[in-house]
């Protein structure tokens, strides 16, 4: 991490001209300190640790009005991070089209390629023109040894290095090659003890666009092929004299095992607006069984997807829908197939500034060709939701009424049931807000739900008073409420909470939350006729 940082820096004053770094600087951001306390009575485990103390904030360096340098950090006495440490520091700073990336940072190169994983190292981004010059490294997931006591298993250290060279921006024309490389570093405890193999996987990916008529249509498309090699400790793979090349060629750039696999990825999407209350999007998305990258890390794989996206945008109607479909089981080595059928429409309808109506479909259905290797044969869900909401104002005086009201269904049929399984799930909620001259806010709301499942039937009533207070710039709310459930028997719950913020100088605020929560149960659980927990949260902040 020092490395890059020096390294950043470097770049940064041999790339910015002199005159730019003797411009006044300007600095952005804000920070905060905190602690925190937590006790309860009548749970076996605590929730979460007794005492905590933390820090975060974002600082921004504008130099010259054309260097900006970002910082951000987030520190915790409760570090629980996993596959990453909890504290993080890192910097991205930016002037023109240089981009440069060090500490703890994530970007986006492609969707097939790198897009959700974070990295720890450094890397950038140059874009002079229309030319574009991208290159990351760093560590996506560092070694950690098993915790027997909160039964995780243990990881292995993880590097991760993508180039991308190409031409022109994403929203119009482009041309861009990308690759990256990502391998585990071995541990043979882990791995005799565990069974943790060791992964390696090279992902290769050209992505080009077409915009012929820019901001009206726009095409674009992403092919990309990987080789993901599951366990680099697995035998070699016998290639005879025929093959011998491409092992060797292979063989210098990712391992090639017992178990390797290579597939290919191929997305593209065509963008349609017509007129500026209206765009139409088509998206396709095939992505084979054996294809993997570990810079995408939430990427399904074994998937084609087609989808249609249309949406409205006026001043009184904005509508956003999705009707596509999805297969598996693309090359034909599983038991069964699965079909997935999804449309969902969102609706808002302004019939005034007092009056508007909000209203959702949604209807998602899997259906399975073959009923061999799975007791499922189908699965289809249907959600309705409609929630109006009125504005009444007298004088400095606004009430807003909600009425919001939600239907759920899913029917399951399974293997050897002559009947299909029917879940229902009914929701409805009425608050009413209201507004007063001195900008005090009364709040009240009411809602029940029901759940039904087979003989099933489980009914839970909510009630919730908020009240804010403010006096320029300071605030407080107290909140109340109490909850019953009632299933076999009926628990009832009270939860309070109280926040005040009180300014402290012209960016300063101190800030107080309490939050209690007691639940009592109608029936004896675990030796407990139930249990009471608190938080008490202390912070100060500042924005300059």
């Amino acid at each position: 991490m020092l490395r890059w940082l020096a390294w950043s820096w470097a770049v940064i004053f041999t790339i910015v001209p002199g005159n730019a770094r003797l411009q006044p600087v300007r600095i952005n951001g804000s920070f905060s300190v905190y602690s925190e306390a937590y006790g309860q009575q009548g749970l076996r485990f605590n929730r979460r640790p007794g005492q905590q103390l933390g820090a975060q904030g974002q600082l921004t360096l504008i130099i010259g009005g054309q260097l900006t340098l970002p910082f951000s950090f987030y520190l915790s006495t409760d570090d629980v991070g996993y596959q990453l440490p909890f504290n993080q520091f890192g910097v991205s700073p930016r002037w023109r089209w240089v981009q440069l990336h060090a500490g703890y940072f994530s970007t986006r190169l492609t969707e097939l390629t790198l897009r959700d994983a974070r990295l720890l190292g450094g890397g950038f981004a140059l874009t002079p023109g229309p030319f574009r010059l991208a290159f990351v490294q760093g560590l996506t997931q560092r070694a950690v040894p098993a915790d027997t006591l909160r039964d995780q298993p243990p990881l292995l250290r993880q590097t991760l290095t993508a180039l991308q060279i190409g031409v022109g921006q994403e929203e119009g024309w482009h041309f861009w090659l990308t690759g990256l490389r990502a391998k585990d570093t071995p541990d043979l405890e882990a791995y005799e003890t565990y069974g943790l193999a060791p992964q390696d996987n090279l992902v290769l990916s050209t992505a080009f666009g077409l915009a012929p008529l820019p901001g009206r249509l726009q095409l674009k498309t992403e092919v990309a092929a990987s080789v993901y090699t599951p366990d680099v400790l697995a035998g070699a793979l016998d290639f005879n004299r025929a093959f011998q090349q491409l092992q060797d060629l292979f063989g210098s750039l990712v391992a090639l095992r017992v178990g390797s696999r290579v597939d290919v990825a191929v997305s593209s999407a065509l963008i349609i607006r017509p007129a500026r209350s209206f765009q139409l999007q088509l998206q396709s998305r095939y992505v084979g069984p054996g294809f993997r990258s570990l810079g995408a890390i939430q990427l399904e794989n074994d998937i084609l997807d087609l989808l249609v996206a249309p949406r409205i945008l006026t001043r009184s109607v904005q509508v956003a829908a999705r009707f596509g479909v999805r297969r598996n089981n693309l090359a034909g080595s599983r038991l069964s197939t699965r079909r997935r059928g999804l449309a969902a429409i969102n609706a808002t309808f302004l019939f005034s500034s007092a009056f508007s109506v909000a209203a959702e479909f949604t209807n998602f259905g899997v259906r399975l060709a073959r009923r061999i290797d799975t007791l499922t044969v189908s699965n289809i869900s249907r959600q309705f939701g409609l929630t109006p909401t009125l504005r009444l104002q007298s004088g400095a005086w606004l009430h807003t009424i909600t009425l919001s009201a939600r239907y759920q269904q899913a029917n399951e049929r399974y293997v050897g049931l002559a009947q299909s399984r029917l879940t229902r799930n009914q929701d409805l909620m009425v608050s009413h807000s209201l507004t007063f001259p001195q900008r005090h806010t009364l709040t009240s709301s009411l809602s029940w739900n029901r759940s039904l499942f087979d003989s099933l039937q489980t009914t839970v009533l909510n009630w919730n008073e908020s009240l804010t207070l403010q006096w320029g710039r300071t605030r407080a709310t107290l909140s109340v409420g109490l909850q019953r459930s009632q299933a076999q028997f009926a628990d009832t719950g009270f939860i309070g909470r109280f926040n005040l913020s009180i300014p402290a100088g012209s960016g300063g605020q101190f800030q107080l939350r309490l939050n209690l929560r007691s639940y009592r149960y109608g029936q004896v659980r675990l030796d407990s006729r139930g249990y009471t927990e608190g938080t008490a949260y202390l912070g100060y902040s500042y924005r300059f």
